[in-house]
């Protein structure tokens, strides 16, 4: 039997790593166009149900983890806040601005993150830290 060479691996790897940058970097842009014919709740309604999907196969493939009610319970939390929250407040602020503006102001959630665990956490941010965001939102504005 025929060995994988590293490579392959690593090709499939960056592929789906192309696919979801490039998937989110569409996602403002389809969302917008949806908003036009769409309400917010509708509209995310459908994106749930897409992922939830997927979930469900995934999870009819490989088994239901065994979890505890408070486990269970802490996930449902979770699934509410976000992606929940989120996506009500991002669809809302998509739906009165343009989808540049929109994906600028969550290119900064990396800045405010960094920024927020230097203050509160002390974390020194690292060179890398850094240069990945200023790269990141700049390919962003660009």
């Amino acid at each position: 039997m025929k060995q994988k060479s590293p490579q392959a691996g690593l090709s499939t790897t960056y592929f789906a790593l192309f696919s979801a940058v490039l998937l989110w970097g569409l996602s403002f842009v389809v969302t917008k166009v949806a908003l036009a014919q769409l309400p917010v709740f509708v509209l995310l309604m459908v994106r749930f149900a897409m992922a939830g999907g997927l979930f469900l196969l995934l999870l009819l493939r490989r088994g239901l983890p065994r979890l505890s009610f408070r486990e269970h319970m802490v996930f449902v939390l979770l699934a509410v806040l976000n992606p929940g929250l989120y996506f009500l407040g991002e669809s809302y602020g998509i739906k009165y601005t343009s989808a540049s503006k929109a994906s600028l102001i969550i290119a900064t959630i990396p800045v405010v993150v960094l920024g927020l665990s230097f203050l509160l956490l002390r974390e020194r941010p690292r060179p890398h830290q850094v240069g990945g965001i200023v790269l990141s939102v700049a390919g962003v504005a660009v």
